[in-house]
């Protein structure tokens, strides 16, 4: 079909998106996103590829399968976002009313509809994966709302106490564990950390800004508390290593100095907490700025 459009050279990208199903010794593309990749592409050459389950399936099964805190499949799922198999019996003649009684139906359930297909396996035994980007995008989206939901309904408040008081030791330990509480994804790049922290803020009553030009450069976030006068700005990273971490916080340290992120908040806000934070894996590490740090680098 790329041959006979003249788009080859997009063999890449679309085996990447809408690759990676199998029916017995079949492998197959899905045939709805071709058809409609190709159309986009025709009309638009630089067209990137998108998502076109999203307006055609119904995900709820995805966020019902995570909900259910009976069931120890959080890690199973991190496993397939990073691209790894799972292992797990698939039972094809379930019914729709056994469709919540057990993992194996809900596992099953995962891979008819097709968000899980068979991996290529020597031994014989059945393992399972993501098919393609196109799905790995489903899942990460549909726990990105899982996630928002989830810290929705959380108590931050000690969080928030500890973060408004320049604890940093009792933010780095309350932010681990809700790490460790939800499913990570994107391999935990640094983008992954960057929302995750915008959603520990967000439907708080704080205002949360990401990325905008403040001094010499763009801070991370920066949280106004208004009414209070006051405000937390972090520039975060994503070490390599644990060893790493501390280096990584004082370099991050440093970007807000150097860069002047909070010199324009010192005439009208009353304290202003800036936070260094690394992240590696499920862990993190918080270092606060002290005022005085502050102060005198805007006297220079």
């Amino acid at each position: 079909m790329l041959q006979d459009a003249g788009l080859e050279e997009h063999a890449d990208s679309v085996k990447s998106w809408y690759n990676g199903y199998r029916f017995g010794k079949s492998h197959m593309y899905c045939p709805w996103d071709v058809l409609n990749y190709v159309r986009a592409l025709q009309n638009d050459p630089s067209a990137k590829p998108e998502n076109y389950w999203r307006n055609t399936s119904h995900n709820g099964i995805i966020r019902s399968f995570i909900e259910r805190t009976d069931l120890a499949v959080h890690d199973k799922i991190e496993r397939l976002l990073s691209g790894e198999c799972i292992q797990e019996q698939i039972l094809e003649d379930m019914t729709y009313d056994t469709l919540h009684s057990s993992e194996t139906n809900l596992w099953s359930v995962l891979y008819l509809t097709g968000y899980l297909t068979q991996a290529e396996s020597e031994t014989g035994m059945r393992y399972l994966k993501i098919p393609n980007e196109e799905i790995k995008t489903i899942f990460a989206d549909t726990i990105a709302s899982w996630f928002e939901d989830v810290v929705g309904r959380m108590d931050r408040r000690p969080l928030f106490d500890a973060l408004w008081s320049g604890n940093d030791k009792e933010a780095t330990r309350l932010i681990t564990d809700i790490l460790f509480d939800t499913i990570s994804y994107f391999d935990y790049r640094e983008d992954y950390y960057h929302a995750f922290l915008a959603g520990l803020f967000a439907g708080a009553g704080y205002m949360v800004e990401s990325n905008r030009e403040y001094g010499l450069g763009r801070p991370d976030l920066v949280v106004r508390d208004r009414r209070n006068r006051r405000i937390i700005m972090i520039e975060s990273k994503y070490s390599r290593s644990e060893n790493q971490m501390l280096h990584d916080c004082e370099t991050a340290m440093r970007q807000i100095n150097i860069r002047q992120y909070a010199h324009q908040f010192l005439n009208g806000y009353q304290q202003i907490f800036c936070y260094g934070i690394a992240f590696y894996g499920k862990q993190c590490l918080v270092k606060n700025i002290q005022m005085d740090e502050i102060i005198q680098q805007a006297k220079l």
